[in-house]
Parts: C-alpha cells; sequence; structure tokens
C-alpha cells in the first residue's frame, strides 16, 4: 500500500498520497518494532508481535524505496539501506543462495523453507530480488545485486516455463537484464558516514 500510495502521488502530482504513504511507513518503522529494533509482523490494539518473515522486510524495502524516489527525502534511503543490510544477514542462505522465509535467529525449526511462487501475492524472494537490485542502482553497491541474482538463479529454470506463478520475479529479472534509466534526486550533503545514491560504496 506505501509503494501504491508513493507513486501514485508522485505520478499525479497529488501530496494528499504522498501524505499517507509517509505516515503508514513512519508507522511501521516506529511501532512495529521489539525492543531490539527488529520488526515485527501484526499490530493489534497498541500492541506489535511476531517476528516479521521474509516477506515483511522486503514488500518494506521495497516500499522504502518508492518513497525515496517520490519524495527525495534521505531518510527513506537510509532506512532502505539499513533494512536491506538486516535482511541479508538475518534471512540470506549463503550455501545454496536465496533468501529463507524465517530469520537465523528466529524460532527453531527442522527446516527453513523458501517461498519462490508468487502467487496469490508476491513472495519474499521475488520482492527481495526487485528492491535489492533497485537498491544497487541507487548506490552502485554490488553486494546488494548479487544477492538479487542469487535468488533469480534458484528461478532460472522454472519461471520461463510457469510465468503465471513468477510475475514479481520475472519483473526482477527484466529489471536485471533491461538498461535502467537514471534518476536524479537533490539531495542534502551527507552526514558522516551516511552513503548518498549517487556515491559507491565497495567493501
Amino acid at each position: 500500500m506505501i509503494t501504491a500510495l508513493a507513486d501514485a502521488g508522485a505520478a499525479l502530482e497529488e501530496p494528499t498520497y504522498l501524505d499517507a504513504a509517509v505516515a503508514c511507513a513512519e508507522f511501521v518503522l516506529r511501532d512495529l518494532r521489539d525492543g531490539r529494533g527488529r520488526l515485527l509482523r501484526t499490530y493489534n490494539e497498541g500492541h506489535a508481535k511476531i517476528d516479521a518473515y521474509l516477506e515483511d522486510h522486503a514488500f518494506l524495502l521495497e516500499a522504502l524505496i518508492a518513497l525515496f524516489e517520490a519524495s527525495c527525502e534521505e531518510r527513506w534511503f537510509e532506512a532502505a539501506i539499513e533494512l536491506a543490510d538486516e535482511m541479508i544477514a538475518r534471512f540470506e542462505d549463503p550455501e545454496h543462495g536465496g533468501f529463507f522465509s524465517t530469520s537465523s535467529d528466529g524460532e527453531a525449526l527442522i527446516t527453513r523453507r523458501k517461498d519462490l511462487e508468487d502467487t496469490p501475492i508476491p513472495s519474499g524472494s521475488s520482492s527481495a530480488a526487485v528492491g535489492l537490485l533497485r537498491l544497487a542502482d541507487l548506490t552502485g553497491e554490488p553486494e546488494y545485486e548479487r544477492h538479487a541474482v542469487s535468488v533469480l538463479a534458484l528461478l532460472r529454470d522454472i519461471a520461463p516455463r510457469y510465468p503465471s506463478a513468477f510475475g514479481h520475479a520475472l519483473q526482477a529479472l527484466h529489471w536485471h537484464l533491461s538498461p535502467m534509466r537514471p534518476i536524479a534526486c537533490p539531495v542534502p550533503p551527507p552526514a558522516r558516514g551516511v552513503r548518498r545514491p549517487d556515491q559507491r560504496i565497495d567493501r
């Protein structure tokens, strides 16, 4: 919803939509957190609970990038980087690539599964790939692209055969293979140690 409101506000030049997107994002980042600052999944009667899954992090990552592109407010760019780094650290599969649906520091399970199909909604894996590819374009950080491509590699054989089940993943593949149009946003000088969207940082 945040992404839709941000995109609509920018396209229609309607500040009401963008204000609503900002209010939603501020609520999530402020109130859907645990004592360690980790993202939580549900909220009711003033209380948030249940550790967030991969899809929650990935959807929010796409939303924060959309907000940054719509508003050019650097705080959303910084929040997107922080969230992406946390998502990679807690959900990546360093052995086989892609991302698990549950975090490495969550409830102990017999096995950690990966959700890959974009039915009935985009999977956390494909959403993570889209968000990381977009963030790689904005930051010039190759590690974001590497993690996104590791998701696409898991789907390279099956997604083209069943496109209706992997729509968002194919969108990520299109984003990866097609040339991007650069964007420019006027932003204030960054604070010390903060990455700008036009500043490449090599690890």
